[in-house]
């Protein structure tokens, strides 16, 4: 049967130092090796008394700081969990023997049991945070100290982009409104290199770095000084006037060079040498101000288009011209050098020219809003704590006692800054405290994978060392942790991912992991590569073989790598569920939910093994980032709503008629649109559906508009919907950005279409994230970076290979940084000087060591099987991939198997039994296809009526109420609705009154509500007849509201004026004002309100007794019915 592993006493002795609350610790924790039980280890000991009998930190003390909200989620539910354990009573004495290390003191039992009660009262309950929640919870509540608004919004990535894209439209309006001015030079020297796709992502980029920025020396002439000591460039000289320089005869040896173009010329080859000597000599013969502009030409005369030395210079009939051309040529190479630098310098400052004038306007923008968005949430709360007054500090200082940090190795420098600020009070200074505090940090070098937010391992070692110095100066006590025990991987996992990392450069040691696992049987194998079918195409982004305009015959037949990637991924899941093999992990049959397809980038693969797992019948999760716009069914429908809001714009009705909602083919497009005189629109027949898209959009919401195509037939589906008629020729796979796009349509509310088309164009809402950690019983297909953190019995990593890129790189990728903070941008090969050079391989140098520690995330997540493959396209794959590492560091392991396939297989068979499965596992069903009736259309639904009121339950538009009031009341309908609306609020309020002070009161009301005193009078008299005692009594209802279904199914919906609920008996009262009804009885409508309402209360009360009761008020009389 299925069994608990124990934990070895040295890895939870090293769990324990590490939650020690007395000694700040540093812990490094391998992959799996019980980070998040560390965290809450040390929380659930901080809170604990001490064993000298110290008092427990109160909740309100300890700052948690975690990467995602995921994490602070997951912490959060770990401590209620265990708290409410503690609370029960239930394993108490054994978890704080676990936890403490020796039994617990009757102190410390006791305190457990009352934690949970403690952490629920406390100010804000526990503080488990993002560093960006913690951030915004300081600005608000030292705003003004921090120079903000009052009650300011946190703005979400969207909104924020919308702003910045305003900003930069803004400020390049007025750039090229003002010519002359620095922003206009920088603006045309910019848009001289790259397009606005380009300039969008450089802005971004430099947006995310506002901390940096703020340090450089603005004003432009500072500027340009600065940068171009940063490029090697000469301060002060443009490029032209390098050109200019290098072109004067002062600059050069003329006339050595003319006579070594004439010895070219008369005994040089033909070929080379004398048309060489020729264009030197006519580039000499020009004049001084003509050269410039064949400098180029020239250079190329002695250099390659990288800037070397040409190996032939002459030929050897004309070497003695050779010294000549040397010299030359080394002048022209220096003069090259400084030009691309010059420029590399001049593009860098027209970009940060540019820059700083959109960045000062979006930060207007965010200002007119009272706004932040999440940068400034750092930057903010870091100049509030380096500069603001120190009573601020000191009101933070006492409002934390001990600071916890996860993930450290993912914290950028403004973040360790804020930390740093904080936990530098806890050491020394006027803000230090008699009361004991730590810090603590957990984190693994080996996981740092987001350079991209400027997270180092270099800064996680430099924090550590800096706190456990500032920790020793206090004389406090440190500990340094190291947890390499892994719970989550099986052995042969482990080994792999050792014999894999020995041979990358991760920038950290070598990891040598340990399984706590250590009997248990894993597997992991390497496919062999999957090359393209000929003529397909092979890559994102990439043509099939061939003509251009070859029909294409063979595209049906023909398979990329990816294609084949993906139809494996899904056959070999197939196989898996199929086989219902128990998972060692769980202890269950192999279930959708332990598969984990793990992606080093959003790509094409990802859209094909979902679409590969969907066909096959496997449930698969849904992708955990969605770009909208990008889907062809999305682009659909935008399309249809341009035309529906401008029937005139042409290119937007094409497209909609050329959609699965209506079906035109090429043909029937061009022989509408061809030829036309005006618009299309107006050249197509009379079309109801169009008409009513245009007819529909003016007025209607996002939701409703877009709702309505999908749910209406369509003329490409006219039995059917538009659901039916996008998933006929896109796939079912169209249903997911669909349905994401309904959502954030709903989301938009009730503004106008053309407001949330504006904000798509924007950047609002294109762009969905989501959250896929739980597996949710569904195969889940995401990135390394998003599964950080996740683990699953079986991993698969299809795209391990990396191919050799063609093109010119991403325009954010050609930004460096230079170690004193200033941004070098070279736009192209002739900007790339020798700085850049530098700076770019030192970036290509961190970025390989960050993708082989993404190489160890991917691995480490796998807890039974790791499967690796790779596929190929029309380039040639990189040595330096995941894949080729991979495959030698399992080939080198003992007992791996060369499959014949080309398949390497390891497999331990293990000899311990599969762990208890955590909760309850359901049966593999036999099929994942949905039943019959899911894809049969529903039957139409009868709608009901509005809900029937007791009171109009007349048989007949005629029937009224036969009762009429007291002729001895003159007065009218008004003044008789009055008596009984008093009549009923006196019935209602009096009865909870001091029977002394009811009198009182009641005249009191009827004269406010202009009713007489009479009505008081007979109130007061029924409310203290003895025989309505009970009716009135402390165990009465009054005016219960009603509602539910009669017999027949109709909806009714009342209230009863006094109700009286006994153990046997349920008595309803319905008061009435009029005389009362004689020998003939009560009115029937008056009977049939009481079945109504005796049939309702029936199904609250069964088993009960129904009484129904009328008591007029005149008299007064009882009538039981």
């Amino acid at each position: 049967m299925p069994v608990v592993l124990t934990q070895p006493e040295g890895s939870r002795q090293a769990q324990r130092r590490a939650a020690t609350p007395g000694a700040s610790a540093w812990v490094a924790a391998s992959a799996g090796a019980g980070k998040t039980k560390v965290l809450t280890d040390r929380v659930l000991r901080l809170l604990l008394p001490r064993a000298d009998g110290a008092a427990g930190t109160p909740p309100h003390k300890i700052l948690c700081l975690t990467f995602t909200k995921t994490a602070a989620g997951e912490m959060a539910l770990r401590l209620r969990v265990r708290l409410a354990h503690w609370a029960a009573g239930r394993g108490l004495a054994e978890d704080l023997d676990d936890l403490l290390g020796h039994p617990p003191t009757p102190e410390q039992a006791a305190a457990a049991r009352g934690l949970l009660m403690a952490v629920l009262d406390a100010p804000g309950g526990l503080n488990i945070l993002t560093i960006h929640a913690f951030c915004q919870s300081v600005l608000a509540r030292f705003s003004l100290e921090a120079g903000l608004t009052p009650g300011f919004t946190a703005l979400d990535e969207a909104a924020a982009g919308a702003l910045l894209t305003q900003a930069r439209e803004e400020v390049l309006r007025a750039a090229l409104a003002a010519p002359g001015s620095p922003a206009h030079g920088a603006f045309m020297g910019v848009a001289a290199h790259l397009g606005e796709a380009g300039f969008t992502s450089l802005i971004r980029a430099l947006a995310a770095e506002r901390g940096r920025l703020a340090t450089m020396p603005w004003g432009p002439e500072a500027l340009r000084t600065a940068l171009a000591q940063a490029a090697g460039a000469p301060v002060g000289e443009a490029p032209g006037q390098i050109v200019s320089q290098a072109c004067q005869d002062a600059s050069l040896d003329a006339p050595v060079l003319r006579a070594a173009a004439e010895t070219l010329i008369a005994q040089g080859t033909d070929k080379t040498d004398q048309p060489r000597g020729r264009a030197i000599a006519a580039w000499l013969a020009a004049p001084e101000a003509d050269r410039a502009g064949g400098f180029d030409a020239y250079c190329g005369l002695f250099l390659t288009q990288k800037n070397a030395i040409r190996d032939r210079l002459a030929t050897k009939g004309a070497a003695e011209a050779l010294p000549a051309l040397k010299a030359e040529a080394a002048r022209l190479e220096g003069v090259r050098a400084a030009l691309r630098a010059a420029k590399c310098a001049t593009a860098s400052a027209d970009l940060l020219i540019l820059s700083e004038a959109i960045l000062a306007r979006y930060g207007a923008l965010k200002a007119a809003q009272g706004a932040l968005d999440f940068d400034d949430m750092i930057l903010k709360t870091l100049a509030l704590l380096e500069k603001a007054p120190g009573w601020v500090q000191y009101k933070l200082d006492q409002g934390i006692d001990h600071i916890l940090v996860d993930e450290a190795q993912d914290t950028n420098p403004e973040q360790w800054r804020i930390l740093a600020a904080l936990a530098g009070e806890f050491f020394a200074g006027a803000g230090a405290r008699a009361a004991h505090r730590t810090v603590f940090a957990v984190g693994d070098v080996k996981q740092s994978i987001y350079g991209f937010q400027r997270a180092a391992p270099e800064a996680f070692a430099q924090m550590r060392a800096s706190l456990a110095a500032r920790a020793a100066d206090a004389g406090g006590a440190w500990e340094d942790v190291a947890l390499d025990l892994s719970f989550r991987s099986a052995p042969a996992i482990l080994r792999s991912v050792d014999a894999v990392c020995a041979g990358l450069d991760m920038g950290t040691d070598a990891p040598a992991h340990r399984a706590h696992r250590a009997d248990a049987g894993g597997v992991v194998e390497v496919w062999p590569l999957l090359e393209p079918d000929a003529g397909a195409a092979t890559e994102e982004g990439e043509e099939a073989e061939g003509d251009l305009w070859d029909p294409p015959l063979r595209a049906l037949e023909a398979r990329s790598g990816a294609e084949k990637m993906a139809a494996r991924v899904a056959e070999k899941v197939c196989q898996w569920l199929q086989s219902k093999e128990i998972v060692p992990s769980t202890g269950a049959p192999t279930r959708p939910g332990d598969i984990l397809v793990l992606l080093r980038k959003r790509g094409a693969l990802a859209p094909l093994v979902t679409r590969a797992l969907k066909r096959a019948g496997v449930p698969v999760g849904g992708a955990d980032r969605l770009v909208l716009t990008e889907h062809l069914a999305v682009q659909d429908l935008i399309a249809a709503a341009r035309f529906a809001l401008l029937p005139g714009d042409d290119l937007s009705l094409a497209c909609l008629l050329r959609s699965p909602l209506i079906g035109w083919g090429e043909g029937a497009l061009f022989r509408v649109a061809h030829g036309r005189t005006g618009a299309l629109w107006e050249a197509l027949p009379q079309d109801a559906y169009l008409q009513g898209l245009v007819d529909a959009a003016p007025g209607a919401s996002p939701f409703v508009f877009f709702s309505g195509i999908l749910e209406a037939p369509c003329p490409a589906d006219p039995g059917g919907s538009g659901w039916r008629a996008l998933a006929a020729r896109l796939g079912a796979d169209a249903r997911e950005p669909l349905e994401a796009f309904l959502a954030q349509a709903l989301a938009f509310g009730a503004g106008p279409l053309e407001a949330f088309l504006a904000g798509l164009e924007a950047g609002q809402g294109g762009e969905v994230k989501r959250e896929t950690e739980g597996a949710a019983g569904h195969v889940r297909v995401m990135t390394v970076h998003g599964a950080k953190g996740l683990q699953a019995p079986i991993v698969v990593l299809p795209d391990t290979v990396v191919t050799q890129k063609a093109g010119v790189a991403k325009a954010e990728s050609r930004l460096m940084w230079t170690e004193a903070g200033l941004p070098l941008w070279s736009p192209g090969p002739d900007t790339e000087c020798a700085a850049f050079d530098a700076l770019r391989l030192r970036q290509a140098e961190t970025q390989a060591r960050e993708e082989a520690r993404a190489a160890y995330v991917a691995m480490t997540r796998a807890q039974d099987r790791l499967y690796i493959g790779g596929y190929t396209g029309k380039r040639a794959p990189q040595e330096d991939s995941w894949y080729f590492a991979m495959r030698r560091g399992v080939k080198g392991l003992a007992g791996t198997k060369a499959l014949p396939d080309g398949t390497l297989r390891l497999a331990d068979v293990g000899t311990a039994e599969p762990q208890a499965a955590q909760g309850h596992r359901a049966q593999l069903p036999e099929s994942y296809g949905l039943p019959p009736w899911a894809r049969a259309p529903a039957p139409a639904e009868a709608l009901g009526g509005p809900p029937l009121y007791p009171s109009r339950l007349a048989e007949d538009e005629d029937e009224e109420e036969v009762a009429a009031p007291s002729p001895l009341l003159a007065a009218g309908r008004g003044a008789a609705r009055t008596r009984g609306d008093v009549t009923h609020a006196l019935f209602q309020l009096l009865p909870a009154l001091d029977p002394a002070a009811r009198a009182t009161a009641a005249a009191a009301y009827a004269r406010a509500h202009g009713a007489g005193a009479d009505v008081a009078q007979e109130v007061l008299g029924v409310i203290q007849d003895p025989r309505f005692a009970d009716v009135f009594g402390p165990g009465s209802l009054a005016e219960v509201a009603v509602a539910g279904t009669l017999p027949d199914g109709r909806a009714l919906s009342g209230r009863i004026d006094r109700l009286l609920v006994e153990p046997g008996r349920v008595t309803i009262v319905d008061f009435k004002t009029g005389r009362p009804p004689g020998d003939s009885g009560p009115a029937p409508l008056y009977k049939r309100q009481m079945a109504a309402y005796a049939a309702l209360v029936s199904q609250l009360y069964p088993g009960r007794a129904v009484r129904c009761v009328l008591l007029y008020t005149q008299g007064p009389e009882w009538v039981e019915l």
